[in-house]
């Protein structure tokens, strides 16, 4: 066949990639005999935390992430699927955890999501700025990555306003160092870093540890919210 020597060459590209995206999700990221014990519950679930699914379900997920990583955002498609299969049975948890160190943007874009929480429109700034990450992570002025930032705001019709004002008020800001405490407490070493009822998780076993517990847990088995 003619086209047989590009159709070998699109294989073995193919599988290049596959193998590159499960080495960056995985990593060093096989959990050693201490953390699969599971971690207290307070370090990894803040008071008033970023949650979907269902509130107070037996089996929850936390995620510290980062909204300039690229892995992060790669990972996306995989929570989403987590959601549409076990979001009734899943408290999904997000949790700020910028790189500042290599990532310039990623404080910026966590202060941008974080002060939208006030408008009740965090989710919708998290999956923006997923699916923009292309756009404003390579900004290198702030004023320019501030004016961006306003553009999506605009988009999703938020009052930018009240967003500019709050961005400034000092409790966005705790609200992310909590995060970061809290994942450097848990010693996470990287975005995105998963947690399945307080054990650390790599990302290619999420679907499946859930689907376990799921089968496992029964109905009634509701964790304490803190009522």
């Amino acid at each position: 066949m003619k086209n047989m020597p590009l159709l070998i060459g699109t294989i073995v590209v193919s599988l290049i990639m596959i193998v590159g995206v499960a080495f960056m999700f995985s990593g060093d990221s096989t959990p050693t005999a201490d953390q699969l014990v599971p971690l207290d519950e307070v370090i990894l679930v803040p008071e008033n935390p970023h949650v979907k699914g269902a509130p107070e379900a037996a089996i929850t997920v936390v995620e510290f992430s980062d909204f300039q990583c690229p892995a992060c955002s790669a990972a996306q498609p995989l929570v989403n699927e987590l959601l549409a299969q076990y979001g009734d049975s899943v408290r999904f948890i997000y949790r700020h955890y910028p790189l500042i160190s290599i990532h310039k943007n990623a404080q910026a874009a966590s202060i941008f999501a974080q002060a939208a929480t006030e408008q009740d429109k965090f989710w919708e700034v998290h999956d923006m700025l997923f699916q923009t990450q292309p756009e404003w992570s390579t900004i290198t002025n702030d004023d320019d990555l501030q004016a961006k930032f306003m553009t999506y705001a605009e988009a999703l019709q938020l009052d930018t306003a009240l967003l500019e004002e709050k961005m400034k008020d000092t409790s966005v800001l705790e609200a992310i160092q909590r995060d970061v405490t809290d994942g450097n407490t848990a010693k996470i070493a990287g975005t995105p870093t998963f947690y399945v009822n307080g054990v650390l998780t790599p990302a290619p076993q999420l679907l499946s540890t859930v689907e376990k517990l799921v089968v496992t847990t029964p109905e009634t088995d509701v964790l304490d919210s803190g009522k």
